[in-house]
């Protein structure tokens, strides 16, 4: 079952497992390298002296994709491009946060570095 942190999702047509929560970018790194998650979504504002562009660029060494949930587009796309599979604009709704990470999974499932699932925030 995918592993996740940070959001919970469970809907009847999705069921991510979630890790978490993870309020700052620390607790999310321990987490990420304590779960090997498949998929983490991070905001970019996370109240402290680290940010979610700095967490993602920690796990993608890791073969994590990172989903960006966002009110601060310029900076997403300015700074964390290079480490975002999607950019999500607050607010999102609950059914376009699934569709994306059902594709980004979806596209995952030949991938042997999958090992778990999801979110920071």
């Amino acid at each position: 079952m995918p592993k996740a942190f940070g959001v919970s999702l469970f809907t009847r047509k999705a069921y991510y497992t979630v890790v978490g929560p993870a309020h700052s970018a620390e607790k999310a790194l321990k987490m990420a390298y304590q779960h090997l998650p498949t998929l983490a979504l991070v905001d970019i504002d996370l109240g402290g002296t680290i940010d979610g562009i700095s967490v993602a660029a920690e796990l993608a060494p890791l073969g994590i994709p990172v989903i960006f949930i966002t009110g601060d587009y310029k900076k997403a796309v300015v700074e964390g491009r290079e480490f975002a599979a999607d950019i999500l604009i607050k607010p999102v709704t609950h059914s376009t946060v699934l569709h994306v990470v059902a594709s980004i999974l979806q596209g995952k499932q030949g991938d042997n570095t999958a090992r778990a699932a999801l979110p920071v925030s």
